[in-house]
């Protein structure tokens, strides 16, 4: 990780040859190969040395020529992280708030006119003021992450300096509850009337491609001051949401009448929906209250759901309780994470005997910790083209039904004869069981089939991914398993040799995105 020293900054650097080297290797490169190589990584220059990955400050200190070149690259200054919180740690707030800016000059001198990537994280004093005396007017902005509401506030209240969002693209807010919005007009909670334009500052043209909006919904009382916040937000901001997490939300039928209006009528972009449940149940009494209807939500197409709670057994209904009640018409893709027992039956589950019955076609079905009975199910109701099934596969008798399951896909059964690809990925820590028994249903469909594929079968990929390595003694009982199977690709995922990378947050890259 690149770090930045300050008063290294004003050192001259080597000239050209001075150290005995520097006229050989990659120094001979020509600038326009140079500058292609110190472009090619994180962009990131930002104030906290643990999230600073450019090496641009680096570069200066090298040579007069690299120097020269770095500072005449204006798109490897662009990318500012002005982390406050970071600086103050060791500092006085005065103190880490003139390093701050001091920092932002230095950067946004070399950043010529290009478009701008702001991060601002910490109680910054007059943002806007002070970017825009450094030239980085918002109509220079393409991306902009803040790490509270009320940084936004200050920027598009301040008339003098705000000058639009004409170039923004991206945008990112992390809504933390402990906020006022003095400045905008907020909603009570309990307004059953139509959703009315709240006016505020004329933003201007505002194209956002991207608006990721975090809410923390851990109590009654911030899950008010959060719905406040964003029911303040001016009409044309809060309709751009295309991306939206709600953590610690207990079910969405919690939320006030207006709040539940908006995501029906009011955000139309909204895309994709991530709900973390609470992971722990404060009172283990308490019941769930009598909640209002369904919730639609028209334009979902990605719908994430995580519960982490069911080592108690009266949460163990969360995850499916949020399911039953949302209607997603447009959905395509379903990710659910649920520490969920195998002997946990999905018939004597109300809610999932519900969803069930719906029997919506979906494109991709993502579950992690959920019984393999429960999977099963929902792929056999959902049909999706696209799975990925993560446990802690231990049992014998699973791994036989997963076995099982693979055979049915490659010999395209009725209920799995759409999908596509078939990821399994093993979390236990020790062994392959898994993938030798698969291995073996592989090799006795070899012995009992015919060499010609089926025609019935469309290009099929299965992936399977283990968390350990495998001594390469071993490698070669997997050799050529899937080679007669001329339409299915196989794929073995160890650690060592891992070619499918899981995404950390699946509900913002999308997988929609999968291959």
């Amino acid at each position: 990780m690149a770090t930045v020293n300050y008063q290294s900054l004003t050192h001259t650097p080597p000239r050209s040859g001075a150290s005995g080297g520097f006229e050989h290797g990659i120094h001979k490169l020509p600038n326009e190969t140079l500058a292609q190589i110190f472009l090619s990584g994180s962009l990131t220059l930002s104030t906290n040395p643990g999230r600073n990955g450019s090496p641009a400050f680096n570069l200066l200190l090298v040579s007069r020529h690299w120097n020269a070149l770095a500072s005449s690259l204006p798109s490897l200054w662009t990318t500012l992280d002005l982390d406050l919180y970071s600086l103050e740690k060791d500092r006085r707030g005065a103190e880490a708030e003139i390093i701050l800016w001091r920092f932002a000059k230095l950067c946004l001198s070399r950043a010529s006119k290009q478009g701008l990537h702001i991060t601002l994280c910490g109680p910054i004093q007059a943002p806007m003021e002070n970017l825009a005396r450094l030239g980085a007017t918002s109509d220079r902005w393409a991306s902009l992450n803040l790490c509270s509401a009320k940084a936004l506030t200050h920027i598009i209240n301040d008339r003098k300096n705000f000058s639009g969002f004409p170039k923004l693209r991206s945008l990112e807010m992390h809504v933390r509850t402990n906020v006022c919005w003095d400045n905008f007009q907020v909603v009570p909670a309990d307004d059953e009337d139509d959703l009315l334009p709240l006016g505020g500052p004329d933003l201007g043209t505002l194209e956002l491609a991207h608006f990721y909006l975090r809410l923390h919904l851990s109590s009654q009382s911030s899950r008010e001051a959060a719905e406040g916040i964003v029911l303040a937000l001016p009409n044309d901001l809060r309709s751009s949401v295309t991306h939206l997490l709600m953590e610690k939300c207990d079910h969405p039928g919690m939320l006030s009448a207006r709040m539940r209006k908006l995501l029906t009528a009011g955000m139309g972009s909204l895309t994709h929906l991530h709900l973390e449940l609470p992971s722990i149940q404060l009172d283990p009494e308490a019941t769930m209250p009598t909640l209002p209807g369904h919730l639609t939500l028209p334009h979902i197409t990605y719908l994430s759901i995580s519960s982490l709670s069911c080592q108690h057994a009266a949460m163990r209904d969360d995850v499916w309780r949020n399911l039953d009640y949302l209607i997603v018409p447009s959905l395509k893709h379903l990710r659910i994470v649920q520490i969920l027992p195998e002997e946990e039956g999905c018939q004597t589950n109300a809610y999932v005997t519900r969803i069930l019955s719906r029997g919506q076609r979906i494109q991709t079905l993502a579950t992690q910790q959920v019984s393999l009975k429960h999977s099963i199910a929902l792929i056999e109701a959902l049909r999706p083209e696209k799975i990925l099934i993560s446990n802690a596969f231990n049992s014998p008798t699973i791994r036989g039904t997963l076995s099982k399951f693979v055979e049915h896909l490659i010999e395209a059964k009725p209920l799995v004869a759409q999908v596509r690809v078939l990821v399994i990925h093993d979390r236990v820590l020790a062994g392959t069981l898994l993938t030798r028994d698969i291995v073996k249903t592989l090799g006795l469909i070899k012995r009992t089939h015919p060499s010609t594929p089926n025609p019935r079968n469309a290009a099929k990929t299965i992936v399977l991914c283990s968390q350990v390595d495998i001594p390469s003694d071993t490698l070669r009982d997997y050799e050529g398993v899937g080679d007669h199977l001329s339409e299915i690709g196989i794929e073995l995922g160890f650690r060592s040799m891992c070619s499918l990378q899981l995404p950390q947050q699946w509900w913002l890259t999308g997988l929609e995105s999968w291959n």
